[in-house]
């Protein structure tokens, strides 16, 4: 633990798991949780580190949160045996920790996400290359062939216009696209959703590791497993971290879609769609949503342009409908009918499709009732209410005290 700074010992106790097991371990701060409390201590002069310090409680006396108690910061800052072990294991196959402090953390996620970016990365291979200039590339796993061959070519052109590549690490367009570019001696970041350990041993990646052209990063516990909140999460990461994005194929649900709307929303970067044969295909719905048609005539130029065009905004999305317009809200729940009709196919993928909506509509800290989110999405109150329920367990929103249920987003 020595080659820690006390300020990144500080955020790991508050920020990290350090087992598999958390019977009867106190819940680490989320991201919006430690973006919260990391602002306030900066407003009252104080650093991370400071937490390490005998008499810190006396330090925290004027804070105060219903979720973030006194006993819930100390029982995690009380970790440091777990924390030694921890960070024994990680440094004995070379994993390293960033923090948003430290010069090597991404800036541009930083910048994007400002107190929503990771306070912890974790990562193995070189970390220079976190800040270097990156164009995403994502898709569905379950893309043909010919879009296969289509993203190791992307691939292949990002390394020979001397950028990296930031992905995912899934199957299918993820890892053709990553191919093509470690093919031709490009760099890759390849940004995990689970088991950071258990990667960065694999053998597809460990030759470009200790060739110093890859990097492996996570922001989640380095022997996590797979969970689709942190699949949905990771994405917003694989975009903010580049200048501008590629989508070769997506389904018109899932990780990809849900992704590519939400770069349209949040304008984090140029997105561009491989162009569509198929006028009623995804690819062309995120066209119409405001996506840019990637040509290949575009793709003569140096892909590096792709960061100076500017995204369309031909129709308003899904996401941004006023509900208050008639017309607007039957076409809302025309396409919301047309999609849990036909493309969601299980309870996960919907329950996904409604915290999407509720975290772009609300901000943090927004207080809203069941019976406004009945109205906006014109659902039924009692799978609202039962979605509330697992979101709270998410620790996504928190439910207020009170003769009216209220929550609010984390």
């Amino acid at each position: 633990m020595n080659d820690l700074s006390p300020s990144t010992q500080a955020t790991l106790l508050l920020t990290s798991s350090f087992s598999k097991h958390t019977i009867n371990v106190e819940t680490p701060l989320s991201v919006s949780e430690w973006g919260l409390f990391a602002a306030w201590l900066h407003e009252n002069k104080m650093k991370p580190e400071d937490l390490l310090e005998k008499g810190y409680l006396e330090k925290l006396k004027q804070w105060s949160h219903e979720k973030i108690s006194l006993n819930r910061l100390q029982n995690l800052l009380n970790r440091g045996a777990a924390l030694a072990l921890a960070i024994e294991k990680w440094q004995r196959v070379g994993l390293w920790v960033i923090t948003r402090s430290d010069t090597e953390y991404p800036q541009n996620i930083k910048k994007k996400l400002k107190q929503l970016s990771p306070p912890i990365l974790y990562g193995i291979g070189n970390k220079s290359l976190l800040n270097a200039q990156a164009i995403a590339v994502t898709g569905s796993r379950n893309a043909e062939k010919t879009e296969l061959t289509y993203a190791y070519e992307i691939g292949k052109k990002i390394a020979n216009d001397g950028l990296a590549l930031v992905s995912g690490g899934a199957k299918g367009v993820d890892n053709s696209t990553m191919q093509g570019t470690l093919d031709n001696c490009g760099n890759g970041i390849v940004i995990l959703a689970e088991d950071l350990l258990k990667n960065s041993l694999s053998a597809k990646y460990r030759n470009y590791l200790l060739q110093n052209k890859l990097v492996l990063i996570s922001p989640y516990y380095p022997e996590s497993i797979f969970s689709i909140a942190h699949a949905m999460e990771r994405n917003k990461y694989i975009y903010t971290l580049s200048i501008a994005s590629i989508i070769v194929h997506s389904n018109s649900n899932g990780g990809t879609w849900t992704g590519a709307n939400e770069v349209i929303k949040n304008k984090w970067t140029p997105l561009w769609v491989k162009e569509p044969e198929d006028p009623n295909s995804p690819n062309q719905l995120l066209i119409d949503q405001g996506a840019n048609i990637l040509t290949r005539n575009l793709l003569a130029n140096n892909i590096y342009d792709l960061q100076n065009m500017t995204m369309q905004n031909k129709n308003p999305t899904l996401f941004d409908i006023n509900n208050n317009d008639d017309k607007l809200a039957e076409d809302t729940k025309l396409i919301i009918e047309s999609i849990t009709n036909t493309n969601f196919d299980s309870e996960s993928s919907l329950y996904d499709f409604f915290i999407y909506k509720l975290t772009s509509t609300f901000k943090i800290d927004d207080v809203f009732k069941p019976k406004e989110l009945e109205k906006l999405l014109e659902l039924k109150i009692a799978q609202i209410n039962e979605w509330l329920i697992k979101a709270e367990l998410d620790n996504i929103i928190i439910k207020l005290d009170g003769r009216i249920k209220k929550y609010k987003i984390l």
